[in-house]
């Protein structure tokens, strides 16, 4: 199985509230599901900085959506993610893209 791991900061946020906004890093690591048809791709996100906890807002495939920071079970496409800290600060979207192999 082919795993990808990326890490990059987010010095950019959006200020809902009055409350600062901190800068904080997510990283993610994914698996590309291992053969045409399958779906066990996987998406493990990991946010450090900010105020946590932190919330989840995932969308994807097929009208997908979810709320966790682990994914599994996933099918072939582009996944967005914005994470949410407890100071109503959100993340830049980030895009994975969970490929079937050639």
């Amino acid at each position: 199985m082919k795993k990808k791991i990326i890490l990059f900061s987010l010095v950019i946020c959006v200020q809902f509230l009055s409350a600062q906004c901190n800068p904080y890093q997510v990283s993610y690591l994914s698996s590309d599901i291992s053969c045409n048809g399958a779906d066990d791709g996987e998406i493990t996100i990991t946010a450090i900085g900010g105020q946590a906890p932190y919330q989840f807002y995932w969308g994807g495939p097929s009208s997908f959506t979810s709320s966790d920071s682990n994914l599994v079970n996933l099918i072939p496409g582009t996944y967005s993610l914005t994470v949410v800290d407890s100071n109503n600060c959100q993340s830049i979207p980030v895009f994975v893209v969970i490929n079937e192999p050639t």
